[in-house]
């Protein structure tokens, strides 16, 4: 879930930072420093290069939603510590936030969406195709 409040409540967020703004989100930590804590932070060498941060925000604070979008809300594990503090979650590191499976395509999407059985789901591109090549034809049979 998305955070859109701003100021951004007490809690525990993630965000992925890409350039320029992986230098900024690192100035904005300092600089509320009294007020954010920084869990957790992973560097990727990827095309672009990429920044992983999961942080807490112990009393409210401002946060650029327009250079740094929306931050991800960390959802916390029932128990707490005697101070308050959740003591496990289920996000430690940016692996835990992404969905590493199979990607679904779209026609994956509308076969579910369809209620199809698998058998009738492996036709969906098919039919698709097929509707398409009719489609064609039809647009070049109207030129002539």
């Amino acid at each position: 879930m998305l955070e859109r409040r701003n100021p951004v409540p007490p809690g525990r967020y993630w965000l992925d930072v890409f350039p320029p703004n992986i230098a900024t989100i690192t100035a904005w930590t300092r600089a509320n420093k009294g007020a954010v804590r920084v869990v957790s932070t992973e560097f990727f060498d990827s095309t672009p290069p990429r920044q992983w941060l999961m942080f807490d925000v112990l009393e409210p604070v401002p946060f650029d939603q327009l250079t740094f979008g929306f931050p991800t809300v960390v959802k916390q594990a029932a128990s707490v510590a005697k101070d308050g503090k959740p003591i496990d979650t289920k996000v430690k590191a940016s692996s835990d936030t992404a969905d590493l499976g199979k990607d679904a395509s779209i026609f994956d999407e509308l076969s579910r969406g369809l209620g199809l059985s698998p058998e009738l789901a492996a036709l969906v591109p098919l039919v698709a195709l097929g509707i398409a090549a009719l489609v064609v034809t039809s647009v070049i049979n109207n030129r002539k």
